[in-house]
């Protein structure tokens, strides 16, 4: 297993890097498509020819970027309000998508006011569910987009959510417009995270194939939700719109090598999703340059 980092603040603290406050545009980006900024279309990728190095204006620019490489000594811990989940427990229907660079799982939003939601935890408002997914190596175990402490975990979820009061084009205008939650993967003995998702990855191999799936969204989180790293920051992916609050648990779920397998079995950008090396790297801003094959 991954080593755990060495943590001294008490439980119900949160690790928070300085913030920020910016407001940006969509003139930011080369697209004007939400959903894009989420990897559902654009011409970027993780290829030597459209990975990150290659993403334009905010991508490159931008001085609040995600991921970054986090170094625990250097963070400060701050009491906040608890964490809240609302409607986590509840078993949703959902679509999962393969859309190119990514399987996305959406569909909780929904049904509004039934929809799984956030609070607290120095989030300044409630904010909804929108979809989670998945990132990964292709042939060793390095495949998380954060880093703690020069650790690299085998597999990163980002759970999504947007501010209850903004549209899904609102919230990447909007400073504090999303929410998202970080959870690292390791390999251990259990494997309830991804228990329900798996069996369907064999449906989600190429772009545009589809399934749907029934999961609780609590099923995702670690047993300690009261520990996590916060910063602002921004999307990952094109448009890296710079209005996104990060919660990253400091505890990982179990998964098991099964699991990584079947994820591995998917193919972006037409191709295996190979091992992420680095690229870019400055200051505490990490970006991820995966290649293909």
């Amino acid at each position: 297993m991954v080593p755990s980092p060495n943590l001294t603040s008490d439980s119900g603290s949160i690790l928070t890097r300085s913030c920020y406050s910016q407001e940006v545009s969509y003139e930011d980006s080369n697209s004007t498509n939400p959903l894009i900024a989420f990897g559902s279309g654009g011409n970027w990728g993780y290829g030597p020819e459209n990975g990150p190095d290659k993403w334009p204006n905010t991508c490159h620019f931008g001085q609040y970027q995600s991921p970054i490489s986090i170094d625990t000594k250097q963070l400060v811990p701050k009491n906040v309000a608890a964490l809240q989940f609302g409607n986590y427990n509840t078993i949703f229907t959902i679509n999962g998508e393969h859309v190119g660079t990514n399987v996305l799982f959406t569909g909780f939003s929904d049904i509004k006011d039934k929809a799984p939601y956030i609070y607290g935890g120095g989030l300044p408002g409630k904010y909804l569910l929108n979809q989670f997914h998945f990132h990964w190596s292709k042939h060793f175990n390095n495949g998380s987009e954060h880093v703690v402490n020069s650790v690299q975990y085998p597999v990163e979820i980002h759970m999504v959510h947007i501010r209850e009061d903004l549209t899904l084009e609102q919230a990447y205008n909007v400073t504090d417009g999303v929410a998202v939650l970080g959870i690292f993967g390791d390999f251990g003995n259990e494997s309830k995270a991804l228990e329900a998702i798996t069996p369907h990855f064999g449906k989600l191999i190429t772009k545009g194939d589809k399934a749907k799936l029934s999961i609780s969204p609590n099923t995702m989180l670690p047993r300690n939700v009261t520990v996590f790293y916060n910063y602002e920051g921004s999307l990952t992916t094109p448009g890296c719109f710079e209005t996104v609050d990060w919660l990253i648990f400091h505890e990982p779920v179990s998964i098991t090598p099964a699991q990584l397998e079947a994820l591995r079995k998917i193919e972006l950008s037409g191709k295996p999703a190979a091992n992420i090396r680095f690229a870019n790297l400055k200051l505490s801003t990490l970006r991820p340059f995966r290649a293909e094959q």
